[in-house]
């Protein structure tokens, strides 16, 4: 037994392990935009989205849409603005591509769901992204894959910016 066993074990019980934490509560908030569904603005996406610490811009743009497909037009519309804006701000960007079609017919599998997670990230790595780019998230015909814009924020870099675009059309709702 070395001798920092020895010392840090009498720190810790065996009732430590068993031990529920304190719940903490914090104050949560997401702010919404609302956007032009078929040609997002870029500037307004770079105005309100958080810059990493640190930076006044982000260092490159990294566009995460659904495979293109006939049920997709509307993404296909907004990444082409996006790729034609980025272009007149001289801003480096790339698209990835996220198979939302796999996505529907294999959604609650948690290992494919994290192998699709992976691809996302380590794509996003070989391209040079990094915790000072923008990552923007075009969401697919169906709301519920939304989340994976959540996902692929988390890994691999843990903070860096996401800005979805939701398909989700405005409601009015009546009051």
């Amino acid at each position: 037994m070395s001798s920092w066993h020895r010392e840090n074990s009498n720190k810790m019980t065996k009732d430590d392990f068993y031990c529920t934490p304190k719940l903490e509560q914090k104050e949560v908030s997401i702010c919404y935009h609302h956007v032009d569904t078929t040609s997002p603005d870029l500037g307004l996406l770079f105005e309100k989205t958080p810059k990493p610490k640190g930076r006044t811009t982000f260092s490159t743009v990294h566009i995460v849409a659904p495979t293109a497909g006939l049920l997709e037009t509307v993404a296909e519309e907004q990444v082409a603005s996006l790729k034609q804006q980025c272009s007149a701000m001289e801003k480096t960007f790339h698209v990835h591509r996220f198979n939302f079609v796999n996505a529907a017919s294999n959604l609650g599998d948690p290992l494919w769901e994290f192998n699709a997670i992976f691809e996302v990230a380590s794509d996003l790595l070989m391209h040079g992204a990094d915790r000072a780019s923008l990552v923007v998230f075009i969401g697919a015909q169906d709301a519920k894959f939304d989340c994976f814009a959540a996902f692929i924020g988390m890994l691999p870099f843990r903070g860096v910016s996401v800005a979805l675009l939701t398909q989700v059309r405005l409601r009015q709702i009546v009051r």
